[in-house]
């Protein structure tokens, strides 16, 4: 060839085949064709002195002879980087065109081909592929340069991205395998750190820190196991009083427990005490520590009684129970009570001691007191009139007796005493029996020798009463002489009248001279004239001279001549005017009434009687000596004696029916008239005094006095509570409308309390009133409910375990909460979420339905760039659910790989399956060919890798 020249200016050229510069063109020495090249953006490489036109040129040429004059550069738009992640090849991918530049602001030709280049300067491209993630550099080149033409090339900042490194599941577990936590997935970027930190699990311990608990992510997945140790736990009962005091040494079970263990404990049986109540961890489930129950016991109430019996075993009085509440190693102290007519046998061996586990019951034994009756028989002036009556039987308080009178001749009983019959109390018993003599009368007659009365007969007006002494006298019988005096003229009295007769016979006839006073009282003793005289005998009287006396008259027959009796010469003499006066006074010379003086005048040997008179509160202390008699010549005073009578005050104690409630009480004082006296009333056991009796207090008069207590019972009330143990008030106590009294019997009964339990029957359910109002305490334990929390699926599928917490009582208030659970949603939040217990355990029922989820596909190629719009399965997913995707058919372009989640299971959330394709290469070829197909030359091929679109 004679080729020497070859113009290609201005020809867009990109390329030049290798075949010019290999083919002689010229005979020249070298062969070497000169090429015409400015213009164009040759990259290829051209040899040496085969450019013309180099320095003008601006092609993308290699240098020639080391000049670069004139030569483009390859550049990018400013402030172009590429992002890509770790593992990216880049020897896969076409760099982006319309990124690159010129810097002679020359557009690109179309023909232009670009590739990617390592040279190995940056340590995190290794042979074109992303290495590690960070900043690096990487070179554009076009495909037609060769490496080393620093025009055709570009370098080209590059930040890698680490890959999504593989997910580290971080476990916690126990020995056995058992999940103590939801696992915790980790994601991160290859290369990155992670650290994990072992948890705090109530009654666990971490068995060792796992050799990978820190480090970096890889592309493979990892696991981290922290393995835990069950804890082992004491289970310990103490036993205790409420003030903290052991009553017994604390039991450890032998067993060693772990969390959510169950266990259960019994309460010792103590002497003396009783469980306060059943600790509220009695049984339950170990948590994260040793668990202790304490069992609280509280001291046995015991009671402390003294009965009083006597020796027949009947009761002397009501036991005593002490108001002290006693308690086991308690000492205690009776005292015997004092029973009037009663003595204590013994003292009882256990009237002092210390208390065991049981009440205590002091009998005290009495034995009656002996004592002895006696009658006594006396008169009104208190003396016997005969023996007293001893009787031989002994008697003891509370004895019935009787007595009897004796009839004793000249007297007559006065009464019967109030105490004749009777019951004996705490003393002797003397019966008084008190007579009165009986009246008897004394009659003096007067007859002769015949019996015939010469004179009515004279009745002594006295009374007389036996062994009394009396005197009579005869009459004078004008005309008649006594014959004899009579045997019983004087005497003394039996148990009859007495009657003396007088007997007379005819006499001679007396002169007799007679000195009265005016009412024929004999002042002085008849003169009988010594002579015997007859009738018709003259005869002469002379007066007298009377002390105390003068004479009214000289009398008409002073003097004068007998008739056919004897004459009486009857001398009257009025008396001088004399005073009787009657006192009466205590023995201390008190006036007790004023002093009496008689209306009547008296006269000299006037007889006079005077009589005591009745003092209310006073007895004659004796008759005085001149009680009766005669008047001298002077006034007469008798002073009456008296001494004050005893009063007994007695005080009794009866109810409104007059039923006695307290034996009567009699003062040991004597009392008299005028005496003030106070009396108080009897605190009586269940009885209230109804009023002040109105002679509570006063002043004697001349009477015993008693004072009558009366009472009503009191009204008491029963009343039963419901409490808890705490003494929480858990119903309102009930009032029984009854009104009881002491002695009345009661029974109640315990009430239903949704909730609670009774925990025994109060000792004094029923009972008997004693003296105050009476509580029942019906106790109550709250009863345990159990809260439990479900999660099922609307079909009533289980998806997580139940949750049950133990330990509740009725009115406790409660709060559940839900748990996320992955793939599901909450249907509602149930009504009964949180709330309050009743008498019934309480489950809360959260009801989740399944979440749906997508199938998402995606068709991108290795640049990210959608091939396809990506496809949304119509059917909705739910968790577990098994899916399948599948690649299509993109023409131009091959799938890479099948993705790992091709198939598979759903998890929580949507499923996105990515398919990558890669463009196909294709080729350009050009053939030249006549209308019948003969190729003309030879097919162009492109050298450039074509790609669809």
């Amino acid at each position: 060839s004679h080729l020497k020249f070859l113009g290609i200016v201005n020809n867009h050229l990109v390329k030049v085949p290798d075949a010019i510069f290999t083919t002689n063109w010229t005979n020249a020495t070298g062969g070497d064709l000169d090429l015409m090249a400015a213009g164009n953006q040759i990259v290829t490489n051209i040899p040496a002195n085969y450019i013309s036109q180099f320095n003008n040129g601006n092609n993308l040429l290699e240098f020639y002879d080391n000049n670069y004059q004139k030569q483009d550069q390859l550049t990018t738009t400013p402030g172009y980087t590429i992002d890509v992640p770790v593992g990216t090849d880049f020897n896969q991918l076409t760099p982006d065109k319309t990124k690159l530049a010129l810097t002679s602001g020359r557009t690109l030709l179309a023909q232009h081909e670009f590739e990617y280049y390592d040279d190995g300067s940056s340590s995190l491209i290794h042979n074109g592929v992303a290495a590690a993630p960070g900043q690096a550099t990487i070179f554009i080149k076009s495909k037609f340069s060769t490496q080393s033409n620093k025009f055709a090339r570009t370098q080209v900042t590059v930040n890698i991205t680490a890959l999504n490194g593989g997910p580290i599941t971080v476990k916690h577990e126990d020995t056995k395998g058992q999940e103590l936590a939801p696992p915790v997935i980790l994601n991160g970027k290859d290369g990155d750190p992670y650290t994990t930190t072992q948890k705090t699990f109530p009654g666990y311990t971490l068995v060792a820190t796992p050799a990978n608990q820190n480090g970096a992510f890889t592309l493979n997945p990892a696991t981290v196991n922290y393995v835990y140790s069950a804890n082992d736990y004491k289970l310990t009962s103490t036993f205790k009083d409420t003030q903290g005091q052991e009553l017994k040494a604390p039991v450890v079970d032998t067993k060693d427990y772990h969390i959510q263990d169950n266990y259960s404990t019994t309460a010792a049986t103590i002497p003396g005490y009783s469980l306060v109540s059943t600790p509220a961890n009695q049984n339950g489930t170990f948590g994260a520590g040793n668990v202790t129950v304490n069992y609280v016991y509280k001291k046995d109430d015991y009671t402390l009684t003294s009965t009083y019996k006597d020796t027949n075993g009947q009761e002397l009085k009501a036991p005593v129970v002490d108001a002290t509440t006693y308690h086991y190693q308690d000492t205690y102290t009776t005292t015997a009570a004092v029973f009037p007519g009663y003595t204590l046998v013994a003292t009882p061996t256990n009237a002092n001691g210390t208390f065991g586990s049981s009440n205590i019951t002091v009998h005290y034994v009495y034995q009656a007191n002996g004592y002895q009756l006696t009658s006594t028989f006396k008169d009104q002036q208190g003396h016997t009139i005969s023996p007293d009556d001893v009787d031989t039987k002994t008697y003891h308080v509370n004895d019935p007796y009787t007595t009897t009178a004796k009839n004793i001749p000249g007297y007559t009983l006065v009464t019967t005493p109030a105490n004749n019959q009777g019951n004996f109390g705490t003393s002797d018993i003397t019966v008084d029996y008190v007579y009165k003599a009986e009246d008897y009368t004394l009659t003096s007659t007067y007859k002769d020798a015949q019996g015939k009365e010469l004179k009515p007969p004279v009745v002594d007006s006295k009374k007389y009463h036996i062994q009394d002494n009396y005197s009579t006298s005869a009459a004078t019988i004008p005309g008649y002489t006594l014959v004899a005096t009579p045997a019983n003229e004087t005497g003394t009295f039996h148990t009859s009248d007495v009657t003396v007769n007088y007997v007379y016979k005819l006499t001679d006839l007396k002169l007799t001279s007679t000195y009265k006073d005016a009412q024929g009282t004999e002042l002085k003793p008849p003169v009988v004239d010594s002579k015997t005289y007859h009738i018709q005998d003259n005869y002469a009287t002379t007066a007298a001279v009377i002390p105390g006396y003068t004479l009214v008259a000289t009398p008409a027959n002073q003097s004068g001549t007998f008739g056919s009796t004897d004459i009486q010469v009857n001398y009257v003499y009025q008396a001088v005017a004399y005073k009787l006066t009657s006192t009466y006074k205590d023995q201390q010379g008190n006036d007790l009434a004023l002093p009496k003086v008689d209306s009547k005048t008296y006269h000299i040997q006037d007889g006079y009687t005077t009589s005591d008179i009745a003092i209310p509160g006073y007895t004659l202390v004796a008759a005085p000596t001149n009680q009766t008699g005669t008047f001298g010549a002077s006034d007469v005073t008798v002073n009456y004696v008296y001494k004050a009578n005893d009063y007994t005050l007695t005080s009794t104690y009866k109810d409104a029916q007059g039923k006695e409630l307290k034996t009567p009480v009699i003062d040991s004082q004597k009392y008299h008239i005028n005496d003030t006296y106070t009396t108080t009333g009897a605190t009586i056991p269940g009885y209230t005094l109804v009023a002040a009796p109105a002679n509570q207090s006063g002043t004697f008069g001349a009477a015993n006095v008693t004072v009558n207590y009366v009472y009503k019972a009191d009204d008491y009330t029963l009343t039963s509570t419901y409490k808890d143990a705490n003494g929480k008030e858990l119903k309102a106590p009930v009032v029984d409308s009854k009104t009881y009294h002491t002695k009345d019997n009661y029974s109640t009964s315990a009430a239903t309390i949704p909730g609670y339990t009774l925990v025994a029957a109060p000792a004094n359910q029923t009972g008997i009133f004693n003296t105050s109002n009476v509580t029942v305490n019906y106790v109550y334990k709250a009863n345990e409910y159990t809260l439990t929390a479900t999660f099922k699926n609307v079909q009533g599928t289980e998806l997580k375990p139940a949750i049950v917490k133990k330990g509740f009582i009725i009115k406790d208030g409660y709060a559940t909460s839900g748990v996320t659970i992955p793939g599901y949603t909450l249907v509602a939040t149930p009504s009964n979420k949180k709330g309050t217990f009743g008498a019934s355990n309480v489950t809360v029922n959260y009801v989740y339905k399944a979440n749906g989820y997508a199938l998402i596909t995606t068709y991108k190629d290795t640049q990210g760039k959608d091939l396809k719009p990506l496809a949304i399965d119509t059917k909705t997913y739910n968790i577990n659910d098994p899916y399948t995707a599948t690649a299509l058919n993109i023409p131009g372009y091959t799938l890479t790989t099948t993705p790992a989640n091709e198939k598979g299971v759903f998890g929580a959330s949507d499923e996105t399956v990515n398919y990558v394709y890669k463009a196909n290469d294709y080729t350009l070829t050009t053939t030249y060919k006549d209308a019948n197909g003969k190729e003309l030359q030879a097919p162009k091929v492109d050298a450039k890798t074509y790609h669809i679109q």
